[in-house]
């Protein structure tokens, strides 16, 4: 193992290792366990972020005093980006509330053990 190290005097080695690398770690072995599930969350999920980032502009967060404003100006964001995408398809108001009550429904059934 020692023939592995640096014989610099000057300038050495240096490792340095984020706190959050266990968790980046962690994440790319679920990513590789889960390949094709990976794969289609991309493809439903990210569409949506690179339009609300590229076409939009909201490339950063404006709110920087805290997580629960930043939040909440990504909730804007998506409810901006979902209802544009409602008028788009000539959805109804009324349809799309009773679609989203019921899957909040749905949710709340499935966390009640």
């Amino acid at each position: 193992m020692r023939e592995n190290c640096t014989t610099s005097k000057v300038n050495g080695k240096v490792i340095q290792r984020s706190q959050y690398t266990q968790n980046i770690q962690d994440n790319a072995k679920r990513i590789a366990q889960s390949g094709e599930l990976y794969k289609r969350r991309q493809a439903l999920v990210e569409h949506p972020y690179g339009t609300i980032k590229r076409q939009w502009g909201f490339d950063h967060i404006l709110t920087k005093r805290g997580i629960q404003a930043a939040s909440a100006d990504l909730g804007l964001m998506v409810l901006a980006y979902n209802l544009k995408r409602l008028f788009k398809l000539k959805v109804s108001l009324e349809v799309a509330m009773k679609h989203s009550f019921l899957s909040v429904l749905k949710l709340l059934e499935g966390l009640e053990v």
